[in-house]
C-alpha cells in the first residue's frame, strides 16, 4: 500500500558485511528481496504518504492529521457529507381515563364467542376478556359460559357458570377455586336503599359486589362506592354504538380480581335477564 515503506518491513532480514564503526544506526541501511539498498522513510513521511491514501478513497480525515497536513483537510473538506439521518417517533395519543373509568365494549366475534374491547385510544387496545358459551344438550336455552383473560379461547381461565334454567344446580368457578354452588355466592336481596341488588361473594377472602337488579346499571362494593357502570344495548336504537353493550370500569375497580369479578356478574345478570324475558 505505501510502496517499499521499510516502516512495515521485517527486521529479521541480514544486514550488509558490517563495516569498521558499527553500531546501531547500521541498521538503517537494508537490502530489499532484489538486493537494492534504501533508506526507511521518516514518521512524517509515512503519515503523509497515508494521508494522502485516504483522501484517495475518500475517507474521512481526523482532527490530529488535519492539524499537520492542512492541505489534506482542505481536500476532505471538500468532499460532500451526506445528510444526517434522524429518527424520530410519536407515541400514540391516549385516552386519559381519570375518574371516568375505563370503557370497554362487548363485540361480538364469532357465533358463540365476544371479547370486551378497551377504546381505540387506550394504551392498551388488545382485547381485555374473551366470552365464549354453548349450549346445554339436554336444556334447551340453558348456556354454559366461559370467561378467560386476552382475546382468545386459549388465554387464562377467569371463570364458568352454568344457571341450568335457575335450579338449584346452577353452578359458577372462579380462578383456580373450588366451584360453588351459584345460590351460596350469589344472592338476590335487598342490600341498599329501596332498590334490589344482587350480591355476589364468591368465599371470604373475596370481594363483595352489589349490581343493581333494576336496571342493571350501577356495581357498588362493600363501602357503597361506585366502581363499574354498564350501558345494557339498545337494539331500538339504529345506532350501531348504540347495539353494543357498554362497562365502565372506574378507578376502584381497576384491581385484576376485583376486575374479574365485575365481569362474571354482569355477564350472569345479563343471562338471568334475558332466560327472565324470554
Amino acid at each position: 500500500m505505501f510502496g517499499k515503506n521499510a516502516l512495515f518491513r521485517s527486521t529479521s532480514r541480514t544486514t550488509l558485511s558490517t563495516p569498521p564503526g558499527y553500531y546501531e544506526s547500521s541498521a538503517d541501511r537494508r537490502l530489499d528481496p532484489e538486493g537494492v539498498i534504501y533508506s526507511p522513510q521518516s514518521l512524517d513521511e509515512v503519515v503523509e504518504d497515508a494521508v494522502e491514501d485516504v483522501v484517495e478513497r475518500q475517507t474521512p480525515v481526523n482532527d490530529d492529521l488535519a492539524g499537520r497536513f492542512p492541505q489534506v483537510a482542505s481536500s476532505s473538506a471538500s468532499q460532500p457529507m451526506p445528510e444526517p439521518v434522524v429518527m424520530t417517533w410519536s407515541p400514540p395519543r391516549t385516552v386519559s381515563s381519570g375518574m371516568e373509568g375505563i370503557t370497554y365494549t362487548f363485540a361480538q366475534t364469532g357465533r358463540e364467542t365476544m371479547v370486551l374491547l378497551p377504546p381505540a385510544r387506550h394504551r392498551d387496545t388488545r382485547p381485555a376478556y374473551h366470552v365464549s358459551w354453548y349450549e346445554d344438550f339436554f336444556m334447551k336455552n340453558n348456556f354454559i359460559t366461559t370467561i378467560r383473560r386476552g382475546g382468545s379461547e386459549h388465554g387464562q381461565f377467569v371463570g364458568e357458570f352454568n344457571l341450568k334454567g335457575r335450579r338449584g344446580a346452577a353452578s359458577l368457578r372462579i380462578g383456580s377455586k373450588n366451584q360453588r354452588f351459584l345460590n351460596e355466592v350469589f344472592v338476590d336481596k335487598n342490600y341498599a336503599t329501596n332498590s334490589k341488588f344482587y350480591k355476589l361473594q364468591y368465599d371470604d377472602q373475596s370481594p363483595v359486589l352489589f349490581w343493581n337488579r333494576e336496571d342493571r346499571t350501577v356495581c357498588l362494593n362493600s363501602r357503597s362506592e361506585v366502581i363499574a357502570t354498564y350501558t345494557p344495548p339498545n337494539y331500538h336504537s339504529k345506532k350501531a354504538a348504540l347495539q353494543s353493550a357498554k362497562l365502565v370500569i372506574k378507578p376502584a375497580g381497576r384491581q385484576p380480581d376485583l376486575c374479574d369479578q365485575i365481569v362474571i356478574l354482569v355477564l350472569i345478570t345479563e343471562r338471568l335477564h334475558a332466560s327472565s324475558s324470554s
